[in-house]
């Protein structure tokens, strides 16, 4: 069955590779056939001239100067030089050579150089603009004798680099003449790399349009997602995948921004260049962390010590060698190349076989990701396959590169697998949440029902031991009252019996406090809350009077509801004025007063007593929390808790105010109702 397993895990890992080259392959042949200087079908030079007609430009068609260029290495040659003299030229096309050595060791690929083209017109007179791409790295443009462009300074002495894509305009005559001057001792590619495109004003301006809003669509939309990505890694569980492809979308970014750069022609071409560089590098680099997450292969010696660091290398080289020993060591320019090229294939190789491994041996947490993830280092290899290919034989028209349609396939294949990984994620909350719940429900409901056993266990006892406890006090007041002689020792253990009883009666009525103190409030009624504080303070006053204390009412004149459970509120406030009894002295003053504030009454219980400690208000509300002196009876610490919760119960608050010496002061904020 394993066996089995791992046969199926590898023939789709095998058709998904297939498919996605499938598919790679023809979409970059459709690019190559289509959107292509080099299979553009137009009319060519030939022997360094390019004849041209009335139809040639005719509905939109474009002129790509890329053959038979006559050219002139290590050389600088103005326009009066070809009047004056018979120089024989050699024959290149735009892009044959990177640089000045011509591929021949002995020769440096820095220098100087010429590029002449002639064009015959045989019809008439036309008005045409010439775009032309970045010169490496300074030139001179020469249109019939007449410099029309100037980027930089061109010489051996006076050599400074300065690069722009720029568009001249000029009337095409019966003969014209284009003669490019150009420099370079700091850039890996030298003179003229790119084919400049002839045409009609109005088209050529289309084509950089085009081009332009190709650029614009697939930068800014990678800049969005990683700004979302890294959203993503701050807000939540800062996970590391999310911060790697994150970081992918902002290096593919700036990778693609040059074309805008370019417009601009910055003056730092060495360091514009290692920028330009160094993103694409890193692009990769964050292609092998997540790789390496994804694939769960972090651990992994050679992931460790060779493909990461390497990786990490070679994003410094991308910056060391253009900005520092490009400029002053021209050996470096062949080095430079080889090691990029060893690299990608070295990266391609390693991240396709470790993502078909991961599908074999299911170490991706998710089959989508692992077979995402093979798809993305196919399509990564075929870019690197085709961009080797179709080298100094492609260069789009409208849109971009191979390798920057294959990034921006990448961007959104990894997108697809963020969100199916967040999908994912969501899921299992939502799975969590509910098992979760459901264990909630379950253990509330039964740890309901236990304290439900309980409280009605404690109900049957404080019941059951009601009745014995009431006929031992019973009969020992028979004996008090009937004046039955007993002896002196009878008469202490009597007296001692006697302080018992009522000690398990106070524990007696304490219990059934206790188990009464957490039930609903019951049916609740509609009340005058200014009849009920004077009920209160007439049932009241006999007490207060009895103990030698002053009790007072203020209610207000105007009736104020409330809606209420009277038989509960009212025990609340007899335990309050009950507690204030026990605390203020004699000759003392309790006073019950009520006002009306935004919707609420406010109650108010005051007295004149000795005051709360202050490090006890805190604790005044607690269960079992009591502050009698030692000559005071003790009592059980449940009166304030159930106080606070019958006034919770009726979505009301309580609140103390104390200061020693001075009295006390309850407050209650019940909701009022209207009629």
């Amino acid at each position: 069955m394993v066996d089995a397993m791992k046969k199926y895990n590898i023939l789709k890992g095998t058709l998904i590779v297939l498919i996605v080259s499938l598919l790679a392959i023809t979409g970059l042949n459709v690019l190559y056939k289509y959107d292509n200087k080099y299979t553009y079908k137009s009319i060519r030079a030939s022997n360094g001239i390019l004849t041209i007609d009335n139809d040639t430009f005719t509905k939109g068609k474009l002129v790509f100067l890329i053959d038979d260029w006559e050219f002139y290495n290590h050389k600088i040659f103005k326009p009066n030089d070809f009047t004056e003299q018979d120089i024989k030229p050699e024959y290149v096309f735009i892009g044959q050579y990177p640089d000045f050595s011509m591929r021949k060791g002995n020769q440096s690929p820095y220098g100087n150089a010429t590029y002449r083209m002639r064009i015959k017109n045989e019809g008439k007179d036309k008005l045409l603009s010439l775009e032309l791409p970045e010169i490496f790295s300074a030139s001179e443009v020469w249109i019939n004798g007449e410099m029309v462009s100037k980027l930089g300074d061109v010489g051996t002495e006076k050599y400074r680099p300065k690069i722009k894509n720029s568009v001249v305009s000029f009337i095409a005559k019966k003969n014209t003449e284009i003669i490019i001057n150009v420099s370079n001792f700091s850039h890996y590619y030298s003179g003229l790399y790119y084919p400049p495109a002839l045409g009609e004003t109005k088209d050529i301006s289309n084509m950089m349009f085009y081009r332009l809003l190709f650029y614009s669509i697939i930068c800014f939309t990678t800049f969005a997602i990683a700004i979302f990505s890294l959203s993503v890694w701050f807000l939540s569980n800062k996970s590391k995948i999310y911060l790697y492809f994150g970081c992918m979308c902002v290096f593919f970014a700036i990778h693609v921004s040059y074309p805008f750069v370019h417009l601009l022609g910055l003056p730092l071409v060495s360091f514009t260049y290692a920028v330009e560089d160094l993103s694409y590098f890193m692009v990769v680099l964050c292609i092998i962390c997540i790789n390496g997450s994804i694939s769960k292969i972090e651990e992994n010696k050679v992931y460790r010590f060779l493909i990461l660091p390497l990786g990490i290398t070679m994003s410094i080289i991308s910056i060391v060698i253009p900005i520092i020993l490009l400029p002053y060591d021209m050996y470096f320019v062949n080095i430079y190349g080889k090691l990029i090229d060893i690299y990608k294939y070295i990266v391609f190789i390693y991240i396709l076989m470790s993502s078909l491994v991961s599908i074999y041996k299911k170490t991706c947490s998710e089959h989508i990701s692992s077979y995402i993830l093979v798809s993305v280092n196919t399509v990564f290899g075929i870019s690197i396959l085709f961009d080797a290919v179709t080298s100094n034989r492609f260069e789009p028209i409208f849109t971009g590169w191979q390798t920057e349609y294959c990034g921006f396939v990448i961007v959104i294949l990894f997108s697809v697998m963020m969100i199916n990984r967040n999908r994912i994620i969501i899921k299992e909350n939502e799975k969590l949440t509910r098992n979760l719940e459901h264990e909630v429900e379950v253990r509330t409901n039964e740890l309901t029902t236990l304290l439900n056993e309980r409280k009605r266990f404690l109900a049957d006892v404080a019941h059951d031991l009601k009745a014995p406890v009431s006929a031992i006090q019973a009969f020992i007041d028979l004996i008090k009252v009937g004046n039955i002689h007993v002896d002196e020792e009878t008469r202490t253990y009597l007296y001692a019996i006697n302080q018992k009883s009522n000690e398990v009666q106070n524990r007696v009525r304490s219990l059934q406090e206790f188990t009464s103190q957490d039930k609903s409030i019951g049916i609740s009624e509609k009340i005058c809350l200014n009849n009920f504080i004077k009920e209160i303070y007439e049932n009241n006053l006999p007490d207060t009077q009895a103990c030698g204390v002053n009790f007072e009412t203020y209610v207000l004149e105007k009736k104020i509801y409330a809606k209420i459970n009277k038989e509960m509120l009212t025990r609340a406030f007899e335990n309050l004025i009950y507690n204030a009894l026990t605390f203020t002295p004699f000759d003392g003053k309790i006073i019950l007063s009520m006002d009306k504030e935004d919707g609420f009454a406010i109650i108010k219980i005051s007295d004149n007593g000795k005051g709360i400690p202050p490090e006890n208000i805190p604790k005044v509300f607690d269960r079992f929390f009591t502050e009698r002196d030692n000559n005071e009876p003790k009592g059980q610490g449940l009166g304030l808790y159930i106080v606070k919760s019958i006034i919770r119960e009726h979505g009301g608050e309580i609140f103390v105010d104390s200061e020693l010496g001075k009295g006390t002061v309850f407050t209650i904020k019940l909701s009022l109702c209207f009629l």
